[in-house]
Formats: structure tokens, C-alpha cells, sequence
């Protein structure tokens, strides 16, 4: 979810015939029934990699999509508990992270809203918007100079 910017629906979705590790993509079932195509960066390709030797069910997190979208948000909540995250929202703030992370980074928004699975830009611009936000807050502070 942090990596791909997933929704909880989206992570439930995932068959293993969706991930295709030659071409390191993955095909995403989202909102709407439409459908899109991710690349696999980083940790996640490896560690579907790893995953694919082991036995499998279809859907890559379970057996049934209600139960993994349960499962996966009980996860969050008790991990939540135990770190004492306040983020409201659930699991979505995975998708918020990825985001902003893109926005952070300087990613043209044309890029984020198709990374995102956005259908309009005007969405996108609410996280440029903070990403400049703070850069613009951390030069401000960056003038006082301490010493």
C-alpha cells in the first residue's frame, strides 16, 4: 500500500496472475472497474520475488477478498495502537504517504495522478500544495542561521 499508493479494495483485488515478475508490473483493479498497470520498484519486486516460491492462493494476501480487507485493517489498527499513531483515516494514510512522497520529490502532477489512479488533477494539487507548503516553511527557518 506505502509503495503503490494502493486503497484497501486495491490490495484485496491483487490475484497472482496480476503480478508479472519478467516485466516487474502489476495490474491493479481499481475504482470504477478500471484497470492499470504499476511498475514493481525496489523492496516490493523482491519481495513478491520471495513470495511467488512459496504455496499461494489466488489472491495474493488470502483466500477471500472480504477477509483480507478485514485482516489488513486489524493489522493496521494494532499496530497503530501499539506505536501510538493519532493518523485518522486507517489504512488510507499509507495512500496519502506515497503521494505526498511523489509531490515531495518533485514528480510533474500529469505523473502523480496517473501513479495515483487519480481521475482529476484538482486532487493532485491538494498535495503539491502542502509538499511546496513545507519546503517553503523549512527555507523560512533555514534563514534564522543558528549557530
Amino acid at each position: 500500500m506505502f509503495h503503490l499508493g494502493l486503497r484497501l479494495s486495491e490490495v484485496a483485488h491483487i490475484k497472482w496472475s496480476d503480478i508479472n515478475l519478467g516485466t516487474r508490473t502489476i495490474l491493479i483493479h481499481s475504482k470504477g472497474k478500471k484497470s492499470h498497470v504499476l511498475p514493481l520498484v525496489g523492496k516490493l519486486h523482491s519481495l513478491l520475488q520471495e513470495l511467488h516460491t512459496q504455496p499461494r492462493t489466488t489472491y495474493l494476501m488470502g483466500q477471500k477478498i472480504s477477509t483480507i480487507k478485514h485482516e489488513v485493517y486489524e493489522y493496521f489498527i494494532l499496530y497503530a495502537m501499539i506505536t501510538g499513531w493519532p493518523f485518522p483515516g486507517g489504512v488510507h494514510i499509507f495512500r496519502h504517504m506515497f503521494i505526498t512522497r511523489l509531490a515531495y520529490k518533485g514528480v510533474l502532477p500529469q505523473a502523480i495522478k496517473e501513479l495515483a489512479r487519480v481521475s482529476m488533477l484538482d486532487t493532485v494539487g491538494l498535495y503539491m500544495h502542502m509538499a511546496h507548503r513545507d519546503k517553503h516553511m523549512i527555507s523560512q527557518i533555514d534563514l534564522l542561521k543558528y549557530e
